[in-house]
């Protein structure tokens, strides 16, 4: 190319380092689905009521502000730019699954409770962020007013902005906990998980 566009285009000599590479182990307790999400330049992970900030440069973790909710297990989080949301899960030896939305914002060092989760409690939904919003669903728990437990099949969208949630389109199929999701620039996956009766 000529003129100013050659600077803007790829170099299809230079090598794209694609691979795995092992790195430090996680300082704090293992569980199960625990929650993590990426703000800038550093991943979090949320387990136990600490919280740990994981700095991919230096291959180093550090606590930060510790987090002032219930410890829980199964978990879903997404992120914005600015900050990452934890949402749901359960805590205790028999299950107690919860309806909570806590924000963190990694400028300040701190958690901030938002209002709870509409769709009722939840544990092992899935969690992504699409388009500026937030997006959670599918999982297991108590459907507002319902005296059962359930599996769920819903997906509700968050306004990060206004803390307002808005149901959107059910996943087809089964209700499903323990599923997994991810996004790109203009959709998002949702597959796999347990119905309540072996895996999909």
């Amino acid at each position: 190319a000529n003129g100013s566009d050659a600077a803007n285009e790829p170099d299809a000599t230079v090598p794209v380092e694609m691979g795995w590479s092992r790195r430090i182990d996680f300082p704090g307790a293992s569980g199960p689905k625990t929650a993590a999400f990426a703000v800038g330049p550093f991943g979090y992970a949320v387990v136990e009521g600490k919280t740990y900030r994981y700095d991919p440069a230096a291959d180093h973790w550090q606590i930060v502000a510790a987090f002032p909710g219930l410890a829980r297990r199964q978990a879903s989080a997404y992120a914005t730019d600015e900050a990452g949301y934890v949402i749901g899960g359960y805590y205790g030896g028999e299950f107690v699954e919860l309806a909570s939305v806590w924000r963190y914002t990694p400028s300040d060092d701190r958690w901030d409770q938002l209002a709870d989760f509409p769709g009722g409690t939840r544990a092992g939904a899935v969690a992504f962020f699409l388009g500026q919003r937030g997006y959670f669903g599918t999982g297991a728990g108590n459907a507002p007013g319902a005296p059962g437990f359930e599996f769920f099949n819903d997906l509700w969208q968050h306004n990060p902005t206004n803390d307002s949630w808005l149901k959107v389109a059910s996943l087809p199929g089964a209700g499903r906990r323990e599923a997994t999701a991810f996004a790109s620039a203009t959709s998002a996956v949702v597959g796999l998980g347990y119905p309540g009766g072996g895996a999909l």
